[in-house]
């Protein structure tokens, strides 16, 4: 050990430095003030790699500040760490190749979230010029479904115009819908909508509520009882069938209840049958109509099975279709039951049409459990081109709620089309079984979108005595009795009868053949005759067979006006 060699004659406070180790003289000896600290070990530098593709080190294998490089692919550099910061004991410090997981700064793809955590974060979009917008989009397996632009492309032209902002929505395909369903001018600080409200829920535009769309008869109910379009929608005038079951032929139609039109096209072989069903357990509308198929039907091409009812132009006029941004939606609510096997959910469709067939809108619904009684609803916006007969009482609209239909008579629905198909793509067919069937009641069609509450249904279709004067605008049974004296033989007795006027003239049809008295060759299928001179009038005509009394008593008559 070396020597210190210490000054001579020290005074308190003098140091002496010597192999690293300080000394003081307090005034009586020298104490070690401070020694340097040893020289820190040397720096761990790389000391692992490897040549072999995605092979990173082993965990634990690396102690604390040791690199490891993989030199195949990816290329990696880890770190090893103490396992209190990282169980694995390593640390990936940089990564080249596939799968990288860090975020390359010109744009990338994540497989994570992204998460700002901070006091007031904040997302910027911040456009260079040009493009569609600054935008935000929203996507199904790479389709667009949703854009949100902050500030569109509209140019800048000074006074805040310009840089709108857009909603906009898109097709199952990918394509943009004709119209966006919110926009926002930064000129007039306000938000517009893409029209009229159609659902309950809708936003209310200033036109709408301006035109009285947002104005309601109070009470709704009763209100709604006499401006509902249907006719006969709880079914309980069956006139000419009462509550028999008929026969619809193949590929044919048949009236059932009244004013309500079986079109039946299910195939070469396949019949129907239909008829009023009282005695029925929907809630508020004990009587329904139905209509079952004799044998199991297919559609593989332009079948179809469709619940019909017309509307003549003066009950659909107060509508205004066809007459651009004034014509109101309606909304068609009903009942519905079947008891096919399924399975469900069945598809059917709600359609509209005008009477040339080239306009067409379909509302699909789905019937989601067999043998339950179901309420629906759906809304037809108004049409707003298009010709539509609103001065006559010609054929107006049909309304069609479709439960079969083959590919050639379905399209897309929610969307007005100028064409015939009736049936919505997702179109089931209700009838692919043996004596399947469907019941529909409590239909209601109510000018523009508000409903009253389930409960209330029943209040707003008519009663029996309102609704008989609309169904026999169509279609009545006519009874008459005529007697009188002849002088002669083939001598004609006439009587006209008046009765409430019908859509027109109607078409006569003999439904009884009543007793008769003194008819030419007993003849009454020839000699006993009744015609329309009007839509409120028509005459008796009785031909004699001799001179003497003459009689026809307990006649029946059908007056028909229906399509």
């Amino acid at each position: 050990m070396a020597a210190f060699d210490f000054p001579a004659a020290p005074v308190v406070g003098d140091e002496f430095t010597a192999n690293g180790i300080t000394w003081q003289w307090n005034g009586e000896a020298w104490w070690m003030a401070r020694f340097a600290a040893p020289p820190p070990p040397p720096s761990t530098i790389q000391i692992k790699r490897t040549p072999t593709d995605n092979n990173p080190p082993p965990n634990l294998s690396l102690k604390p500040g040791e690199l490891a490089v993989e030199m195949g692919a990816p290329l990696r550099l880890w770190v090893g760490v103490p396992p209190a910061i990282d169980a694995t004991g390593k640390k990936l410090l940089a990564f080249m190749g596939a799968g990288d997981p860090y975020v390359d700064i010109t744009g990338d793809t994540m497989s994570g979230d992204l998460k700002i955590l901070k006091v007031s974060p904040s997302l910027l979009l911040d456009r260079s010029g040009g493009g569609t917008g600054s935008n935000l989009i929203g996507m199904l397996a790479g389709v667009s479904r949703w854009v949100e632009r902050l500030g569109d492309n509209t140019a800048e032209s000074g006074g805040n115009a310009g840089s709108d902002y857009v909603l906009q929505g898109y097709t199952d395909a990918g394509a943009a819908l004709a119209t966006p369903i919110l926009r926002g001018s930064r000129a007039t600080n306000r938000l517009s909508v893409a029209g009229n409200p159609i659902a309950p829920l809708d936003i209310a535009t200033k036109q709408y509520v301006d035109g009285g769309g947002a104005i309601l008869s109070a009470p709704f109910e009763p209100g709604m009882a006499f401006s509902g379009l249907q006719i006969n929608g709880n079914m309980e005038i069956s006139q000419e069938n009462q509550a028999s079951s008929v026969a619809v032929a193949v590929n044919s139609t048949k009236y059932s209840c009244d004013v309500w039109m079986m079109n039946w096209a299910m195939g070469a072989t396949a019949t129907a049958t239909t008829a009023q069903m009282p005695g029925g357990t929907c809630p508020g509308f004990p009587i329904s109509m139905r209509l079952t198929t004799a044998a199991a039907a297919t559609t593989p091409a332009s079948e179809y099975a469709i619940m019909q009812q017309f509307y003549e132009g003066t009950r659909w006029n107060k509508l205004q279709w066809g007459k651009g941004a004034a014509a109101w939606p309606i909304r068609v609510s009903f009942w519905v039951f079947t008891d096919g096997v399924g399975p469900y959910p069945l598809t059917g469709t709600v359609n509209v049409r005008n009477a040339a067939s080239n306009r067409s809108y379909c509302a699909e619904f789905q019937v989601t459990a067999q043998s339950v009684w179901e309420f629906k609803t759906v809304t037809i916006p108004g049409c707003p081109d298009g010709v539509w007969e609103i001065a006559n009482n010609n054929n107006a609209a049909n309304l069609n709620f479709v439960f079969a239909g083959g590919p050639s008579v379905r399209t897309a629905p929610n969307a007005w089309f100028a064409g015939s198909q009736f049936a919505g793509t997702n179109q089931s067919n209700f009838f692919a079984g043996v004596n399947h069937s469907v019941h529909i009641t409590g239909v209601t069609v109510l000018p523009g979108t508000q409903i009253p509450t389930l409960a209330s249904y029943p209040l707003v279709t008519r009663r029996h005595d309102q609704e008989f004067p609309n169904v026999q605008r169509w279609f009545r049974l006519f009874p008459w009795s005529v007697e009188g004296y002849s002088g002669a033989a083939q001598n004609r007795i006439t009587a006209p009868h008046q009765f409430p006027a019908m859509r027109q003239p109607p078409t006569i049809t003999r439904a009884q053949v009543g007793t008769h008295t003194n008819i030419r060759a007993s003849d009454p299928a020839n000699f006993v005759s009744v015609g329309a001179n009007a839509e409120g009038e028509a005459q008796v005509s009785l031909e004699s067979a001799a001179a003497g009394l003459v009689q026809a008593i307990n006649f029946v008559e059908r007056f028909s006006t229906r399509f």
